[in-house]
């Protein structure tokens, strides 16, 4: 589902590049991560915890996630739970769980790397319904929660680099893909 051209066609709409400039991404660039997601009910294990997009998908710092639902999402058919703010606080110590260590060459799995400490900031479930568009900096603590109704959970979403950002530029537009925070340390710069 992540390859069907009318993803595509929506990441470059007008509204949504004209909203990336609003938001202060002066050049936006879509990301190597256009995806949909499907959570099922009643399967906890293939749920994100804690974390920061940045650390998966590199990007911009100031990079954006368009999120939007293509089912009612809420906190009994599941969706995300942001600690709002944080994105303020820049990239969180994080840690690999993975057999091997975590080297530039290896690929990875987004599951294996976690946060040192998870949040104890106050949350919010954001409930919302087809046709909504949640937009949050890369850096804004999330996680998916349980769908916990008979019915799959879809949710659609984008992520959006800015090519004007000159730390991005000066270390050769890193993103995503086979790669993550443990393959560059652009952002500790």
């Amino acid at each position: 589902l992540r390859y069907l051209p009318e993803l595509f066609q929506f990441a470059s709409s007008k509204k949504n590049l004209e909203l990336c400039i609003e938001l202060g991404i002066e050049m936006p660039a879509l990301m190597p991560s256009c995806n949909i997601r499907m959570d099922l009910p009643q399967r906890p294990e293939f749920l994100f915890h804690w974390h920061q997009d940045t650390t998966y998908l590199l990007g911009s710092m100031n990079a954006l996630t368009f999120w939007f639902p293509l089912t009612h999402v809420n906190r009994k058919r599941g969706t995300i739970e942001v600690v709002p703010g944080s994105h303020k606080q820049g990239i969180r110590p994080i840690s690999y769980s993975g057999e091997q260590k975590p080297e530039k060459h290896l690929t990875m799995s987004p599951k294996n790397i976690y946060l040192k400490k998870d949040p104890d900031d106050e949350t919010i479930f954001i409930d919302a319904k087809p046709g909504d568009l949640v937009v949050f900096s890369q850096l804004l603590l999330h996680r998916s929660t349980p769908n916990f109704s008979n019915n799959i959970r879809w949710v659609a979403q984008l992520r959006y680099a800015d090519f004007a950002e000159k730390r991005f530029i000066d270390n050769k537009y890193p993103m995503g893909g086979n790669t993550n925070i443990f393959h560059t340390d652009y952002m500790d710069n």
